[in-house]
């Protein structure tokens, strides 16, 4: 078997893997994340008397006709932005857990309290909470509005064009849990505005995707990195953008961090531990078929080869560094209470790896004592360098968009959709444009 038959394969039976995925009814798009409401509200989806009936509902709560929530139902349309998704999901009065689960599902970011829109909608989900749906939207709206107005005017005198000064997000938390009226909201955001945004900076600070992406960077800097010639300076420019405080909802964000994943020969679970930071859809749990057929190159690349294995150890011995006192991994310049979060951060993330290590060192065990199959053999020959499931999964999606193009040039129904087929050939670009794989 040579590496091309290996990749035609793979690409082949990734392909029915996906499909038998869509066949067996395993995304949950805005009709099923709706319909799933239905129980909550003493309505049986598969009735379609009931179907009506919510559909009215949801209507009259949220203001719209019913023709449009048919619409959303049948998944002619969908939600156009962010502030839709979180009214419609407190219109079917969501707990903040729940509503937090539907963002995310959406592609959006969850619930953010140094968003004072978002404040704003976590103060009347819980402290409204025994109102009427229509009267919670209501008060939502006046709430949210008063806040903007309130940011915009001091944005106007230059006020927010510094970065917003940084502060614990549990003592935000703490504050905004005792506000009980619009009027107290509103007094607490006039007098906690210099903390607030509603600009682009309205995600988690830098510091925890840094020090997680600095777990599998080697003992250097990023920078001495480049200038030694051990990382390309696209890959470096990656690493830059990364610790900038980029809203998650900047275009090509999430493909950007699974790329970098996937340079570093991430497992699935670790990169959804960095889109988790910033509140991404999960690789784990795909939601279109591009994102199926990523999750199976990356499941079939670790099955083939113990990537994980050295991953940890390296993350481990970083970490074994920054526990015994060396600073070196902590920027300077920042306080003791910093410094004592990432430690947190750091010890935290250890506990993890070292469960996940038993497992990882016994797959490791097996594969050196067991003799390869032939397409173990073949991968060992191929793809066990540095970027190894970054080439990989190149290769591998380049051929499934061939196939796909193969079926349609002879009037067969492709598996993937149009939408699929340009995320992928999108993310294959931001690999190219990040990687010059080394």
């Amino acid at each position: 078997m040579t590496w091309d038959v290996l990749i035609n394969r793979d690409a082949a039976d990734i392909l029915d893997k996906v499909n038998n995925f869509i066949n067996t009814g395993g995304f949950s798009g805005l009709p099923e994340i709706l319909l799933g409401q239905m129980p909550r509200h003493r309505l049986n989806p598969k009735l379609e008397k009931d179907i009506n009936k919510f559909r009215r509902l949801l209507a009259m709560r949220y203001r719209v006709t019913p023709a449009t929530v048919k619409n959303w139902l049948d998944g002619r349309e969908t939600l156009s932005n962010r502030e839709q998704v979180k009214e419609v999901g407190m219109a079917l009065d969501m707990t903040e857990t729940d509503l937090n689960a539907f963002l995310c599902q959406m592609k959006y970011r969850p619930l953010y309290e140094k968003n004072p829109m978002d404040g704003a909608c976590i103060m009347v989900i819980t402290k409204y909470s025994t109102v009427k749906v229509t009267e919670k939207l209501s008060k939502y709206r006046a709430a949210a509005k008063r806040a903007k107005r309130l940011l915009h005017i001091r944005s106007k005198k230059g006020a927010d064009r510094a970065t917003p000064a940084r502060v614990n997000m549990q003592v935000i938390r703490r504050e905004l849990d005792q506000v009980m009226t619009n009027d107290d909201f509103f007094h607490w955001v006039e007098s906690k505005c210099y903390l607030l945004t509603t600009f682009s900076k309205d995600e988690r600070t830098s510091w925890e995707i840094m020090n997680f992406v600095r777990l599998f960077l080697g003992n250097e800097t990023t920078h001495s990195m480049w200038v030694n010639d051990r990382v390309s300076a696209n890959v470096r420019n990656l690493l830059y953008d990364l610790n900038e405080d980029a809203p998650s909802w900047a275009k090509g964000l999430r493909n950007r961090f699974i790329c970098f994943g996937l340079l570093r020969n991430f497992t699935a679970t670790d990169i959804d531990d960095l889109l988790k930071i910033k509140g991404l859809p999960l690789v784990s749990e795909p939601e279109s078929g591009f994102d199926a057929v990523l999750l199976e190159v990356i499941q079939k690349a670790h099955f083939r080869y113990p990537y994980e294995f050295p991953l940890l150890l390296r993350a481990l011995e970083k970490i074994r560094h920054i526990e015994v006192g060396s600073g070196a991994y902590i920027p300077g310049g920042i306080g003791v209470a910093a410094t004592l979060t990432r430690k947190a951060f750091y010890s935290e993330r250890a506990e993890c790896y070292k469960k996940r290590l038993r497992d990882a060192t016994q797959f490791f065990n097996d594969y050196k004592n067991t003799p390869l199959s032939e397409e173990e053999r073949v991968f060992a020959e191929n793809a066990t360098d540095d970027c190894c499931v970054a080439d990989y999964a190149v290769e591998v999606l380049s051929r499934i968009l061939e196939l796909e193009s193969e079926k349609s040039e002879s009037g067969d129904n492709g598996i993937l959709t149009a939408a699929d087929v340009r995320e992928i050939k999108e993310f294959l670009e931001v690999m190219k444009t990040i990687a010059s794989i080394k």
